[in-house]
């Protein structure tokens, strides 16, 4: 009986050790199989690195010890935002490792390139025998970036171009905040009212452009806040605006104030005002008042003030008055003011303010006229206009008149807006052959003012050899001779006489000008040895001669005037 038991407990032992020879045998195994994933910083694979900056790549090596031969496929997912890319590995010169690599960057996910930002973590995930055995790996993205406070901008209109943080019931306020880094997706951010300590959140979105975030909300006086980016706050409250994009700790803070006081604007017919004359003056406030806001006082600009009765039907929003511009009143900007809660609404806030109109310019000073222009029939057979622009600055344009009457132009043909140059051109280009012209320049100031006309000038374009544009009137006065412009169609010689009225010759002078050649020439009043000719009229004769014989002549009268 003793060496039966002994051999059961033999047989006992054997089955025991088999049995932890075959579990270590299976651990041993599953183990071997378990993808091993190391990262490197450098395609040699020396220098091993789990934090990488923006642009970089990582070299990958996986392995699981038994895997060999074609090209496998692991994936990499940003553990913040979810997005993830496949990458390529292939063995190597060593038997079972595969190598790949990959590029973290702040752009959009792209082949072989995945999008993290600042801070985000990334998985590496591998099983190269497709067992469900794999393994992974994590990376960090440090791009350097310091974090910094969100920044609030605060706005009363849509396109975020006019900064506000006071507003009316109903108003929206629209947002745009950066923390210079965060990037991508929504974001939420909270209102809180300050006073009865009502919240709500309100989504911002990534506008792709220098990583703001644009987002809006409305403040109201009903009595509970809307899921629909609505706060609830009264009259004189403030709230709070916190943005944490990031989520770093690093919050930034801005503050809005609800003012629903009744507020007015102002419409006057004429405005501006350029000459005296009676002025409607319309006022429409925001809101329908139980009062009659008046009166309505205008500051001029020497601060003398005049009080315009305002009427209107109550409970409205329309008041009417006027005022009359006499000689009396002074040219400049005036200033509309109400008196401290001359608007009462139906709720009873108070308020004055003037929202738009509070300003109105009162302007009757009429520009300069331009000192001279000529006009000059071209090659092409337009007519080309030069005056000289006044000194006064306040112009903005000049307004071009033309007649086929001398002193009668019935005709607005053109406008040139000033550019700051002391001359100016214009081209006639809708015009009859033959067909003489006659033009004046009129200076506009910016308000509508129009000046006196510019001295008349005429031209016209004829199929003759010579062609004239004169300055007009054709006067020499002291310091202003008479200039005229000639042009001939073909090579020319010209002579240029000027007679007193008893026929004796005052002046005489030759010349020679090539076809479609401008020549300026003066006289300021002088015979033809420097002496200063009586002041009376005078007849001046051109004559122009070609080369082939053509010839054609143009008498004027001219006038002296010192």
């Amino acid at each position: 009986m003793r060496d039966d038991r002994v051999l059961t407990k033999t047989k006992e032992l054997v089955v025991v050790f088999f049995s932890l020879t075959l579990i270590t045998a299976i651990t041993t195994v599953a183990t071997a199989y378990v993808d091993i994933i190391a990262t490197y910083s450098d395609a040699a694979h020396t220098q091993p690195e789990t934090t990488f900056g923006d642009g970089d790549t990582v070299y990958v090596t996986v392995t699981d010890n038994y895997t060999t031969g074609d090209t496998k496929t692991i994936s990499v997912t940003n553990d913040d935002l979810g997005n993830s890319i496949s990458v390529s590995v292939t063995e190597g010169a060593t038997t079972y490792v595969y190598e790949g690599s990959f590029i973290i960057h702040s752009g959009a996910d792209e082949a072989g390139k995945l999008h993290m930002e600042h801070g985000q973590t990334a998985t590496i995930s591998a099983d190269l025998d497709g067992e469900d055995d794999g393994g992974a790996k994590q990376i960090t993205a440090d791009y350097g970036i310091i974090p910094l406070t969100d920044m609030i901008w605060i706005y009363s209109d849509s396109s975020r171009t006019v900064e506000e943080t006071v507003f009316g019931d109903g108003d929206t306020v629209y947002l745009r905040i950066t923390d210079t880094q965060t990037k991508g997706g929504t974001k939420a951010i909270t209102v809180e009212n300050n006073t009865i300590g009502n919240t709500i959140s309100v989504n911002v979105t990534d506008s792709n452009q220098d990583s703001f975030y644009l987002g809006s909300f409305i403040i109201h006086s009903e009595a509970n806040d809307d899921v629909n980016d609505k706060l609830t706050m009264f009259n004189g409250q403030t709230a709070t605006i916190t943005a944490d994009l990031a989520n770093d700790g690093l919050a930034g803070t801005a503050q809005i104030t609800a003012d629903y006081a009744p507020t007015a604007s102002i419409t006057c017919d004429p405005s501006p005002i350029t000459e005296n004359t009676e002025v409607a003056v319309t006022l429409e406030a925001s809101e329908d008042l139980i009062q009659v806001p008046t009166p309505l006082t205008i500051t001029f600009s020497d601060d003398s003030i005049l009080d315009i009765t305002l009427t209107g039907i109550v409970p409205g929003s329309t008041f009417t008055g006027s005022f009359t511009v006499t000689d009396e009143v002074p040219d400049g900007l005036a200033t509309f003011s109400l008196g401290a809660g001359a608007l009462v609404d139906l709720n009873g806030n108070t308020g004055n303010k003037i929202t738009s109109g509070e300003t109105i310019l009162i302007d009757r000073v009429h520009p300069p006229a331009p000192s001279t222009l000529t006009a000059m029939a071209t090659q092409d057979d337009n007519i080309k206009l030069t005056w000289t622009a006044p000194t006064e600055a306040d112009i903005n344009q000049y307004n071009i008149y033309r007649g086929t009457s001398s002193g009668w132009y019935t005709e607005h043909i053109g406008t040139v807006t000033t550019s700051g140059q002391s001359s100016y051109e214009w081209l006639d280009s809708n015009v009859v052959p033959e067909t003489t012209y006659y033009y004046v320049v009129r200076a506009q100031d910016a308000v509508g003012n129009e000046s006196e006309s510019s001295p008349e000038a005429s031209a016209a374009v004829t199929t003759q050899l010579l062609s004239l544009g004169f300055q007009r009137p054709p006067v020499v006065r002291l310091g202003r001779p008479i200039k005229v412009i000639l042009k001939v169609r073909e090579p020319a010689s010209v002579r240029i006489r000027i007679f007193n009225l008893h026929g004796g010759i005052v002046y005489d002078w030759n010349g020679y000008i090539s076809s479609g050649q401008e020549e300026e020439w003066t006289w300021d009043g002088v015979n033809m040895y420097g002496q200063e000719v009586n002041n009376g009229v005078y007849i001046w004769k051109i004559e122009a001669q070609a080369d082939d014989g053509t010839s054609n002549s143009s008498t004027q009268i001219l006038g002296v005037a010192r």
